[in-house]
């Protein structure tokens, strides 16, 4: 971006005696532009004045010759050391007279472009006039359009102020400007005074003898899981968790699971998240890292935990291990959480680094399961079925938990055996008549292998990576499911798990490749920045950052990498942006197009 080439026509006719010769003389010059330092475009306009004439003192070299000198790698796709033509025609008019003869100028029609993209300008007596030739390949007709707006956006926001830097020009047009705005108009009236555990009692009230849990053949009422959860709770007051306390959850996937992360949250306390899996190394990290007081385990782990320095609780039994007593006068006050208190702490994978810990708050989940209800599950008025399929080390955990049973539906947990393998996924799904599944790609493949005779599901939530429109068409053609609906979200841990949805229609024709991670759910908002923070126009690439409801406190214990990557949001006053560092662009429609990293 600070290093660019463009191809400009010479007459070539440098010498007088050239001058009135016919015939054609013209050669292409390469330009190469520094845009580097951030300058102002008056300066940048005595930078390119300097290279233009340089380049002008060897016009003579032909263009072809210049090409075989430098031997760069050739494409039949495009034109060797540029891309973009700049032409500008500014020999004075004058009209040709031939004896006895009537001249007529005919502009030939172009069909093929010469070259990606060229801009010809012409000086006339009405002034300036341009047109751009394109390549269809690239660029359709309203892109083209949209850049000839922004073109006359960029000259007059240099010609009011040429002293400007070049970080602080927009081309974004009034028109566009209103659409992106719009795009974020995402308000919606959500429980922001309530805390997880406080809907959930709510809601275990309405529902005490609807089945809340089932893990294989065991299953706990909303009732049952609400005493359980309560006892629980009781006793990590007991050992001080309140407010802010990080208590560490290393557990297999059961009924256990799901009452120890309640029975946290009512305690006060935010739950942490542990593989059993995990090298000692990496637990011990977290738990030093978190300074978390107490830690929840099964029977089967406990040989592993002991030596962590931490209160070690066993779930099954509900001992603590090595045998105390809860600290002298700490009594059981009815704890004060508010919406603004931490709920988990999810280390990421530690790819980069030392794995982080994202500290995610009530208010952040309550506004992502009203999100889901109105994208989602506002389809749906029945009592469902619905799996928890991901870890609950994994973010996407959070919205399939509370997704069920802050709305009184009942959790399914599908074994670990099951994940990975497609016929055994579709049979959990068959004999427990599921009504909605978050899976990822991987799991698409693994179902679109397999022989699917019956098929309960109303919804699949797709996330965690790109989705390839060859394997939906592929997976709508193997399963012909009527009426199942699919939604593509994207959302980084460091959002509360989606921040933006795409639904589309199983049984729709799809012409979209990537599928769109499509708009902001409710409550959020995104941008698509260049790296000086301006708004990107449709349909060029740029990073996503995201504001809203979903946006965390920040990494534990890292408050350097936290105002690194949650910055200000120079476009709401007293907001934060969270950098995703990932690179999208918008569609025509407003839609958020996934490129990579």
């Amino acid at each position: 971006e600070m290093d660019i080439v463009i191809g400009t026509p010479v007459a070539n006719r440098n010498r007088r005696e050239l001058e009135p010769l016919i015939g054609f003389l013209v050669n292409t010059l390469v330009i190469r532009t520094d845009l580097s330092g951030d300058p102002s475009f008056k300066q940048l306009l005595e930078r390119v004045r300097k290279l233009t004439l340089e380049a002008y003192d060897h016009q003579d070299m032909p263009f072809e010759q210049l090409v075989n000198t430098l031997q760069p790698n050739r494409s039949l796709s495009h034109t060797p050391l540029f891309q973009v033509m700049l032409t500008l025609q500014n020999v004075p008019e004058s009209d040709l007279e031939l004896p006895n003869l009537t001249l007529k100028l005919i502009e030939p029609e172009t069909v093929v472009a010469k070259f990606d993209l060229t801009l010809s300008m012409k000086e006339t007596r009405e002034g300036l006039i341009g047109a751009l030739e394109y390549n269809t390949d690239l660029f359709d007709t309203a892109r083209i359009r949209r850049m000839a707006g922004h073109l006359q956006c960029l000259v007059a926001a240099v010609v009011h102020n040429p002293d400007q830097r070049l970080s602080s020009l927009s081309i974004l047009t009034h028109q566009e400007r209103q659409f992106l705005s719009e795009l974020n108009h995402t308000q919606s009236d959500y429980l922001k005074d309530k805390c997880l555990h406080e809907i959930f009692e709510a809601q275990a009230a309405l529902t005490p003898d609807v089945i809340a849990v089932v893990f294989e053949d065991q299953k706990l009422t909303y009732l049952e899981l609400e005493q359980r959860s309560n006892q629980l709770a009781t006793d990590l007051r007991g050992w001080g968790v309140g407010p802010d306390t990080i208590v560490g959850l290393c557990v297999a996937r059961s009924l256990e699971m799901i009452v120890g992360i309640m029975g946290i949250l009512k305690s006060g306390g935010a739950y942490m998240p542990i593989d059993p899996t995990y090298p000692t190394a990496r637990i011990a990290f977290m738990l030093s890292n978190s300074q978390a007081k107490v830690l929840l385990t099964q029977k089967r782990f406990q040989a592993e935990l002991l030596d962590t320095g931490v209160v070690v609780i066993d779930l099954d039994s509900n001992q603590v291990t090595p045998v105390k007593v809860p600290p002298q006068g700490i009594s059981n006050p009815r704890t004060l959480v508010s919406p603004h208190n931490l709920a988990y702490v999810i280390y990421t994978s530690g790819s980069t680094g030392h794995p982080k810990g994202v500290m995610i708050e009530h208010r952040n989940v309550v506004n992502l399961i009203h999100g889901l209800k109105k994208v989602i599950y506002h389809q749906y008025p029945n009592q469902l079925r619905v799996a928890l399929n991901a870890p609950c080390v994994f973010d996407a955990s959070v919205q399939q938990m509370f997704g069920a049973l802050l709305q009184g539906h009942s959790l399914y947990i599908i074994p670990e055996s099951a994940r990975s393998d497609g016929e055994s996924l579709t049979k959990f799904y068959q004999t427990n008549e599921i009504h909605i599944s978050d899976v990822t790609p991987v799991h698409i493949r693994l179902l679109a292998e397999t022989e699917l005779s019956s098929f309960p599901l109303k919804h699949l939530i797709i996330g965690g990576e790109a989705l390839p429109i060859k394997l939906i068409n592929r997976f709508q053609k193997q399963v012909l499911l009527e009426g199942l609906e699919m939604t593509n979200v994207y959302g980084p841990t460091e959002c509360c798990v989606d921040s933006t949805a795409y639904t589309l229609n199983g049984n729709e024709v799809l012409n979209l490749d990537p599928i769109p991670i499509g708009y902001p759910m409710p409550n959020e908002a995104v941008y698509i920045l260049d790296r000086h923070f301006n708004r990107q126009p449709i349909g060029v690439p740029g990073e996503l950052c995201i504001s809203g409801e979903g946006v965390s406190r920040g990494y534990l214990e890292r408050g350097d990498l936290t105002a690194e990557r949650f910055v200000p949001n120079p476009f709401r006053q007293g907001d934060r942006l969270y950098r995703t560092g990932d690179r999208v662009r918008y569609r025509a429609d407003g839609g958020i197009e996934f490129l990579g990293r």
